[in-house]
């Protein structure tokens, strides 16, 4: 014979930050589709299943729809659908996040595809930039090679045809409006 019994926890917060952070997991996917660059953010597989659906709200206008990724000067061009490519560091891409810091976050990112033909490494961090006129820490992906020399984000490096993708999990507020 089982026994099942049911004990009321009352609300339960898995924020280890204790700030009302959301659980994210969410899927970067990047593209040279013809010699022009696209990216998407989608749901990506959650473990543990028991910490609740998969998503991306930390990522403001981030979208399953592949859309062009700027690449213009940070201090004056915007996001398409959460994603700029840096201008000033040409390894750089660059989320559209809230004000973000180690004390306040915390993302981790595994690579789970590429065809670009070099072993890449992407590193994380937060960092202080004036993107399109507003200035805080966001949410950054550095990609390096095997040597840890930067791997620029262009049409040499990613040929027409070629992907890049990386899984991010952690914890970011779930608004990422400023």
């Amino acid at each position: 014979m089982t026994t099942t019994s049911t004990v009321s926890l009352g609300t339960v917060s898995l924020d280890p930050f204790g700030n009302n952070n959301c659980y994210q997991s969410f899927r970067f996917f990047f593209k040279n589709e013809g010699g022009t660059f696209q990216h998407n953010i989608s749901n990506a597989p959650l473990s543990p299943d028991s910490l609740g659906p998969d998503n991306a709200t930390g990522v403001q206008s981030a979208s399953a729809t592949l859309a062009n990724t700027p690449s213009g000067d940070d201090a004056t061009t915007g996001f398409t659908s959460g994603v700029k490519i840096s201008s000033a560091t040409a390894n750089r891409f660059i989320f559209d996040t809230a004000d973000l810091d180690g004390a306040t976050a915390d993302v981790q990112v595994t690579l789970t595809d590429t065809s670009i033909g070099k072993d890449l490494h992407v590193r994380p961090s937060f960092i202080s930039l004036n993107v399109n006129g507003t200035t805080r820490k966001r949410l950054m992906l550095d990609l390096f090679d095997e040597s840890r020399t930067a791997v620029d984000i262009n049409t040499t490096n990613f040929p027409a045809g070629k992907v890049f993708e990386v899984t991010a999990i952690g914890w970011m507020p779930s608004n990422a409006a400023p």
